[in-house]
C-alpha cells in the first residue's frame, strides 16, 4: 500500500507522478499527469463524424454538425517512463515501477463552448476512457482549424482519482520504571509466589496504577490504550518470565485469567527487563486520497492528419410499420365513430373506425435522420344524440410496432337501471319521481324519470366528454303519496343499478284493556296520525267494541316503526278523548278510561 508522504521528486522527470510503498522500500507506484489519445499499435483510437446536413438538436440542444469519439487515458510518454526507472535507481538500486492501484475515479471531458462529459475510467493499466462529444458547426470548424496551431487545443480533459494510503492512527511509548515494578512484585508474591495472567487487560492496568510502566501518547487522542497495546506489551513482559514447573500453560479455549506462577527469587536482571520493555508502539490505518490530473488532451494533431474524417449522409430516410387497432363497441350508445388523424399528417388523410370499419389500420411512418419531431395520434370520438365530441392524443415511439385505441379512456358514459320492489305499495304512493346529481361536467338524460304502477322500472344514462368520478353520483327520489303529500329521500346507486325499496309492510293488532266498562262504553274509536314521518296507509275506520275487541292494522313505513294513535271513548249520548298512544309494538293496548275522567251520562241528564 501507498505510503502517506508527498509525491517523490525526481530530477529533470516531467508527466510522471511517483510514490513510495509503505512496507517495500524499492517498490514504487507511478501515474501519468497528461491526458492523452490512447493508442491501438500505431494508430490512435479516435472518430471526427461530419454529417451531411446539420441536425436539429435534441432537448433543446444546439443544431449539430458532427460528433467527436475517442479514447483517453494517462499512459506516461515512454521516455518520461525510462527517465523516471533511471532516477529511482540512483536512488534504490532494486527500485520497480508498478501502476497506482486507484479505488475510484471519474473523467470530465469538454469542448470550448460545449457542456462537459463524464466517463468512468478503467482503475487497472493506463485508466483509459470512451468518450464522445457532440459538435455544433462552430466546434467542428475550431477541432479542424486546431492543426494549423497545434498549441491550441481546444479540448481539456480532468481525471479525478481516489487511492488508498498507510497513514499512522495512533503512537504509544510506554517506559519502565525499575523502582517501581520491584515494589509492585514484593507486594504483588504470595508464599514467595508471583501469581499472573498475561491474557488478561486488568494486569496490563494493575502495573500502570502502580506506576511500574507509564504510557506516553505521541498522537493526540481521546480513546484509551486499545487492548492490542495492552497485551502486546504484556506479551513482551511474559517473554522475559519463567513459570515454575508446576504451573502449566492455559489450555487451549481456556479462561484468560488462567493464572502461571513465576518464583520471586527466580525474577532477577531487572535492569535487562528493563532495557527490553522500553518501547514504543504505533498502529496505522488505510485513508483514501484524491489527486486531480488535467490538462489539454495532448495528441490530438496528430489524431487529426492521421484519422480521415468520415461523412455521414443524413438525407436517408427510415420506414416505420405501425398498426392501429381501436377497441370499442359501436352501438350508438353513445359511441359511434373514432376518427383517428396523424400529427404532422405524413401524407396521410387519416382514418375512421365505426360499426362497418372494425379492422385494424396499417400505415408506414417516414422518419429522416434529421427530424427531432415525432409523430403524434389525435383521436376525435363521435357520440350519437347530439353530444359533444371527445379528443385525445396519444405520443408515438420510433420503435413502436402497435397502438391499442381504447376510446372508452376519453369519455364517461353510465346506463343506470331504475327499478323499485316487487311489492311496492302504489296504491298507497302512486308515483316515484328519480333524478340524479354529480359533477358539473355530467349530463343525465332524462333529467328525471317518474315510476308509476304501469311503469315500475327505467333507465338514466350519465355522460361526459371527459374522464369523471362517478364515485360521486347521487340519488334523490320523490315519492308522491295518495293523499296528496310527498316525501324526498336521498340514496347512492349500486354500480349501474338504482333499487328503490324504501318502504316495509307492517301489521300491528289494536286490543282494548281487559279492564275496558263495556257496560259505560260502546265503542273505542282509533284514528291513526302520520306527522312528518314517512308512513303510508290505506283509509280505514278502526273501532274495537264488546264483540270485536281486536282490530288489526296494516301499514307501510321507511325508518321509523312508531304509531300514534287518537282515541276517542263513545257512548249511547257522549264521546270522551282517550289517550293518545304512541308505540312501536305489534299489539298495541288501548288502556280503559279512569273513573274520574268518565263523565257519568245520569249526572248530564239531572243536569239538563
Amino acid at each position: 500500500m501507498l505510503v502517506d508522504d508527498p509525491r517523490i521528486e525526481l530530477e529533470g522527470v516531467d508527466g510522471v507522478l511517483v510514490y513510495g510503498d509503505s512496507a517495500a522500500p524499492d517498490r514504487f507506484y507511478y501515474a501519468g499527469t497528461r491526458p492523452r489519445l490512447a493508442r491501438d499499435g500505431d494508430g490512435y483510437l479516435f472518430t471526427l463524424i461530419r454529417y451531411e446536413r446539420v441536425l436539429d438538436g435534441r432537448a433543446g440542444a444546439p443544431p449539430q454538425a458532427g460528433m467527436l469519439s475517442f479514447v483517453v487515458d494517462l499512459a506516461p510518454a515512454p521516455a518520461d517512463l525510462a527517465a523516471a526507472e533511471t532516477a529511482l535507481r540512483k536512488r534504490r538500486p532494486d527500485a520497480r515501477l508498478t501502476p497506482i492501484p486507484w479505488t475510484s475515479g471519474t473523467v470530465i471531458a469538454a469542448i470550448i463552448g460545449g457542456d462537459p462529459v463524464r466517463a468512468t475510467p478503467s482503475l487497472m493499466g493506463d485508466n483509459s476512457a470512451v468518450v464522445s462529444l457532440g459538435l455544433t458547426t462552430d466546434q467542428y470548424l475550431l477541432l479542424t482549424r486546431s492543426l494549423d496551431d497545434p498549441d491550441s487545443v481546444p479540448i481539456s480533459v480532468v481525471y479525478d482519482l481516489q487511492f488508498e494510503v498507510l497513514r499512522p492512527s495512533f503512537a504509544y511509548a510506554i517506559q519502565f520504571d525499575l523502582t517501581r515494578y520491584r515494589l509492585w512484585v514484593r507486594k504483588t508474591c504470595t508464599a514467595n509466589v508471583l501469581f499472573v495472567s498475561f491474557e488478561s487487560v486488568e494486569t496490563f492496568e494493575d502495573l500502570r496504577q502502580s506506576g511500574a510502566i507509564t504510557i506516553h501518547s505521541t498522537v493526540s487522542t481521546d480513546e484509551p490504550v486499545p487492548d492490542g497495546v495492552r497485551r502486546a506489551f504484556l506479551r513482551s513482559l511474559q517473554t522475559l518470565m519463567t513459570p515454575l514447573p508446576a504451573f502449566a500453560a492455559p489450555p487451549a479455549g481456556g479462561s484468560p485469567s488462567w493464572g502461571i506462577g513465576y518464583s520471586c527469587e527466580t525474577i532477577r536482571d531487572t535492569q535487562a527487563i528493563s532495557r527490553t520493555l522500553d518501547c514504543d508502539l504505533q498502529v496505522s490505518d488505510a485513508v483514501t486520497r484524491t489527486v486531480h490530473l488535467q490538462g489539454a488532451l495532448a495528441d490530438l494533431s496528430d489524431a487529426l492528419r492521421s484519422r480521415p474524417v468520415i461523412q455521414l449522409p443524413t438525407g436517408v430516410t427510415f420506414v416505420q410499420d405501425l398498426t392501429l387497432r381501436c377497441h370499442a363497441v359501436f352501438d350508438g350508445a353513445p359511441l359511434e365513430a373514432v376518427q383517428v388523424s396523424l400529427e404532422p399528417a405524413a401524407g396521410l388523410s387519416g382514418h375512421v373506425f365505426n360499426a362497418d370499419r372494425t379492422e385494424d389500420w396499417r400505415i408506414a411512418l417516414t422518419h429522416a435522420p434529421a427530424q427531432v419531431h415525432t409523430y403524434a395520434c389525435r383521436c376525435d370520438v363521435r357520440f350519437g344524440n347530439g353530444r359533444p365530441a371527445a379528443t385525445g392524443r396519444l405520443s408515438l415511439a420510433r420503435d413502436q410496432a402497435f397502438v391499442d385505441l381504447q376510446p372508452a379512456t376519453l369519455y364517461t358514459f353510465r346506463r343506470y337501471a331504475v327499478t323499485v320492489a316487487p311489492d311496492f305499495p302504489w296504491s298507497l304512493v302512486p308515483s316515484v319521481t328519480v333524478a340524479l346529481d354529480g359533477p358539473p361536467a355530467l349530463s343525465f338524460t332524462p333529467g328525471s324519470l317518474v315510476l308509476t304502477g304501469g311503469r315500475p322500472s327505467g333507465t338514466i344514462e350519465v355522460f361526459a366528454p371527459s374522464r369523471q368520478d362517478l364515485d360521486g353520483v347521487t340519488v334523490r327520489a320523490r315519492y308522491g303519496m295518495a293523499d296528496g303529500g310527498a316525501r324526498t329521500r336521498q340514496s347512492l346507486p349500486s354500480g349501474a343499478t338504482i333499487f328503490l325499496n324504501p318502504l316495509r309492510k307492517r301489521t300491528v293488532v289494536f286490543a282494548a284493556a281487559p279492564d275496558t266498562d263495556w257496560q259505560r262504553w260502546s265503542a273505542i274509536r282509533l284514528k291513526l296520525v302520520k306527522g312528518a314521518r314517512f308512513q303510508a296507509w290505506a283509509p280505514q275506520q278502526l273501532e274495537l267494541t264488546r264483540r270485536e275487541p281486536r282490530a288489526r292494522f296494516t301499514h307501510w313505513f321507511a325508518d321509523e316503526r312508531e304509531l300514534t294513535c287518537e282515541t276517542l271513548f263513545r257512548s249511547a249520548n257522549a264521546s270522551v278523548p282517550g289517550a293518545v298512544l304512541r308505540s312501536h309494538e305489534h299489539t298495541i293496548v288501548v288502556p280503559s278510561r279512569p273513573d274520574s275522567e268518565v263523565p257519568d251520562p245520569s249526572r248530564q241528564e239531572a243536569t239538563a
